[in-house]
C-alpha cells in the first residue's frame, strides 16, 4: 500500500527516496528518541514543524559531507539489513516505459532498470 507503519519500533530509520511526503511521514510516525538518516535527494521545499523533532527527541542526520569511513561503516551494516523489499521491482532496460509507469504509480519503494536480461 506504500504506507509507512510501525515506525515507532525502530531506533534508526534511513530515508533514501528523497520524497518530502515520505520524510514527513517518518517524522510524524517514528518513535521518540529515534534517529533519521537522510540519504535521498532532493527534499526541495520541505516544510517541517520542528516540534516533530524536538518534542519527541528525534535526531535527523544528513549525509552530505560524510567521510570514506562513514560509507565503509554503512556498507558493513548494510550487509546485515534485509533489503528485499527494495529489490523486487526490476525491469529490463527495454521496458523503461513500464518502469516509469511503476514509479508514477508509487506502487514500489524502488524501481530499477537492468541491462542484464538474466537478472530479471
Amino acid at each position: 500500500s506504500g504506507e509507512l507503519t510501525s515506525l515507532e519500533r525502530f531506533e534508526w530509520i534511513v530515508e533514501a527516496t528523497g520524497k518530502s511526503r515520505v520524510l514527513g511521514d517518518i517524522l510524524q510516525r517514528s518513535g521518540s528518541g529515534s534517529t533519521v538518516l537522510l540519504l535521498g535527494l532532493p527534499y526541495a521545499d520541505q516544510h517541517i514543524g520542528l516540534e516533530a523533532i524536538v518534542a519527541y527527541d528525534r535526531a535527523v542526520i544528513g549525509t552530505v559531507g560524510s567521510s570514506k569511513q562513514d560509507f565503509r561503516d554503512a556498507l558493513q551494516v548494510l550487509a546485515s539489513i534485509d533489503t528485499s523489499r527494495l529489490l523486487h521491482t526490476t525491469f529490463r532496460l527495454e521496458e523503461y516505459q513500464q518502469a516509469i509507469a511503476a514509479v508514477k504509480s508509487q506502487s514500489s519503494l524502488k524501481v530499477m532498470l537492468t541491462s542484464d536480461p538474466v537478472s530479471v
